[in-house]
């Protein structure tokens, strides 16, 4: 029964037809800053850590031949993501450094809650994050990843580090992952991950941090 009520919960919190992207305005790229007043109460701002610049997929063309194999990935991913039918807007940014052998990905969701996050109790809130920790658990295909339940800001979040593995693969090369999922204000979450080579993942794990606290929720 306890089970039968916790899925009740999230179909409850994901409902709502999908609103046309048209109703919200894209972030803006400005001095070092992600920013974007129309998402949540007031909007919100990251920074973009020093020697990194944006990749925005929305704005790049997919023919482009200096596109790496990763980016062309990226694209493609980006536009099955901002299709589920639980999420009203959406905005993604990837993050990168020359010569360095990561990138940092930061989404920004809208979901279609009947109501807001306030309406739900922290127990519930708690509930919906570890779900949604677990399916990322589940698509990096590692299921003893380490995932902490913290506070960044005064907001709820989960912080993961494992690896990332493709199913279906003999031969492949793991690489290092570390995200963190937090919940705004309103209606919106944000993902903030790195994803890279295994020997980088103490610098990565640095900057996606890094990331992660200058998130800042209007």
């Amino acid at each position: 029964m306890k089970c039968f009520v916790l899925v009740i919960l999230l179909v409850t919190l994901l409902s709502g037809c999908t609103s046309p992207f048209g109703y919200y305005e894209p972030a803006t790229v400005q001095d070092g800053i992600i920013s974007n007043p129309k998402v949540g109460w007031n909007g919100y701002s990251i920074k973009i850590p020093e020697g990194m610049t944006v990749f925005n997929p929305s704005t790049a063309d997919p023919d482009t031949a200096q596109l790496t194999g990763f980016k062309k990935w990226f694209m493609k991913e980006d536009l099955r993501y901002a299709t589920a039918g639980y999420i009203s807007y959406t905005e993604h940014f990837l993050i990168e450094q020359h010569e360095v052998d990561f990138f940092i990905s930061v989404v920004a969701d809208t979901y279609s809650l009947s109501a807001g996050w306030g309406s739900i109790t922290s127990m519930e809130s708690t509930y919906v994050l570890r779900q949604i920790a677990d399916r990322k658990m589940v698509k990096i295909n590692d299921d003893s990843a380490k995932r902490t339940e913290l506070e960044i800001n005064g907001q709820k979040a989960w912080h993961i580090s494992g690896t990332n593995r493709p199913y279906f693969k003999k031969d492949y090369v793991p690489l290092a992952y570390e995200g963190y999922f937090i919940i705004g204000k309103l209606k919106e979450a944000f993902w903030i991950e790195g994803i890279g080579a295994m020997d980088q993942r103490d610098k990565m794990k640095e900057r996606v941090r890094e990331m992660a606290e200058s998130l800042q929720i209007h």
